[in-house]
């Protein structure tokens, strides 16, 4: 299974997230994510690499626009929909 990218996720002591991506393949169809500080892995596809989920809880990345974090930790984040 060619691997599309691997990324590093380290999170800090309040939350926040240094991410570290690697391009491989452009043809590659899995993307694996370390978690540096619980020593795991993720393989995942495409549609669950950009998920709401994994772009806003491992990446911390969301639209300021329309999000605002309310509780960031190594554990839980919580986001308040904007109006």
């Amino acid at each position: 299974m060619p691997l599309k990218s691997a990324t590093i996720v380290k999170m800090d002591e309040n939350g926040r997230s240094t991410v570290q991506e690697s391009k491989l393949r452009d043809d590659g169809i899995a993307r694996v994510i370390f978690l540096q500080d619980a020593k795991a892995f993720i393989v995942c596809d495409e549609r669950s690499f950009l998920s709401s989920y994994i772009q806003m809880y491992l990446f911390d990345n969301y639209d300021t626009k329309y999000f605002e974090p309310i509780v960031s930790s190594q554990l839980v984040k919580i986001y308040k929909v904007k109006r």
